[in-house]
């Protein structure tokens, strides 16, 4: 038989309690680097995919501009065109006649 003085509250040796304790400290630091890892991978993946993302919306900013850019040119352009078909159709030579210009000034 097993001398009391040896002997814990469930009857296991110190020993065997000592073992126990080191088995589920062993556990549990192995269950926290496991957690560890875990997180540190999930982590580098949210900031690669980040990565990415910034990436794409630079991109789509980049072709926004570009296309703000080409629509500025179409409309300076067009209205170089208007100006020039305005200048072919009344001659600045010729006046506006003065009842004209009253009545617009009126009209304002």
């Amino acid at each position: 038989m097993t001398p009391v003085r040896t002997a814990g509250a469930l009857g296991t040796t110190v020993r065997r309690r000592r073992q126990r304790v080191a088995l589920a400290i062993a556990l549990g630091a192995a269950g926290g680097a496991i957690l560890l890892f875990s997180l540190g991978a999930a982590y580098l993946v949210g900031a690669a995919e980040r990565a990415n993302e910034v990436a794409r919306l630079e991109a789509d900013l980049e072709a926004a501009r570009a296309a703000v850019r080409e629509a500025t040119a179409r409309m300076a352009a067009a209205e170089e065109r208007a100006a020039r078909l305005e200048r072919v159709q009344r001659p600045a030579a010729a006046p506006v006649p003065a009842a004209r210009r009253s009545r617009a000034r009126s009209r304002r």
